[in-house]
């Protein structure tokens, strides 16, 4: 029942079906999700994200779902490839940040769900529309991807994990990237995850992959620990030693 009555939550989010217009700006609260996040996340930068298509290079967002337009397993949103200027102006508590008007171009690439298949609620992402705003004052939500770097390029060095501004769409002109559906040699496979701020989102890994080293330091996952290879030589020289000893006393009784 508890799933249930979640779920029949998330559907009171209305969708804005109308076409989003350039210009229109919202208060929004900004997040982030992706490889370092509490969550444990696989990289963000993803071409399984909701929308499609992920970005090398260029900045990328999930947006929460009242701006997405579609809910969990809806596939495609009206906001999939808008772009969005975002400004940062506060903390969470109202306080003006030390890098206040820093700003970026994104674009909208994967969702940020009212209730996360896998998290539960996600408060942050659940406005019911769009005049209706979050806990934080954010009548949207930004999730910025933090593996294409657009987190480290809107928080900088602000110190915090959560923040309020406005987000602006603009023509996609003014993003600089390049959209990619097809990871080709630029990405691996790895398992796939659900959104929420500074929660992942329903994405794989598309890191280059690299060997794994072992507990040893040892390349690879096969090689014996350093210790082990230690003691394999310490019981041979034990082994010589021993015979050494029987074999002595031979030697001496021959001499005599």
């Amino acid at each position: 029942m508890v799933a249930v009555s979640r779920y029949l939550r998330a559907a009171t989010v209305l969708f804005p079906l109308a076409a989003l217009a350039e210009n229109t700006t919202y208060e929004t609260t900004f997040t982030w999700y992706g490889t370092g996040d509490q969550n444990g996340s696989p990289n963000c930068n993803s071409n399984t994200v909701a929308c499609g298509f992920y970005t090398f290079p260029g900045y990328a967002a999930a947006v929460s779902q009242n701006l997405y337009g579609a809910g969990p397993g809806q596939g495609i949103g009206p906001a999939c490839g808008t772009c969005w200027r975002l400004t940062i102006d506060t903390d969470m508590n109202g306080n003006t940040l030390k890098n206040s008007g820093n700003s970026i171009v994104v674009i909208v690439n994967n969702l940020c769900p009212a209730v996360d298949p896998k998290y539960g609620d996600n408060p942050l992402c659940a406005q019911p529309n769009l005049s209706t705003a979050n806990q934080y004052g954010g009548l949207v939500d930004f999730n910025l991807c933090n593996d294409d770097s657009a987190r480290g390029a809107l928080f900088g060095d602000s110190g915090v994990g959560l923040a309020v501004g406005s987000a602006t769409q603009v023509d996609c002109s003014e993003w600089q990237g390049t959209k990619k559906t097809d990871c080709g040699s630029d990405c691996g496979n790895g398992p796939s995850t659900p959104s929420t701020p500074s929660t992942p989102s329903e994405s794989v890994s598309c890191s280059t992959p690299t060997e794994s080293s072992s507990s040893s330091g040892q390349i690879g996952g096969n090689a014996a620990p350093l210790s082990q290879q230690q003691g394999v030589g310490a019981a041979g020289k034990n082994v010589v030693l021993c015979i050494w000893g029987l074999l002595l006393p031979l030697v001496v009784m021959l001499k005599v």
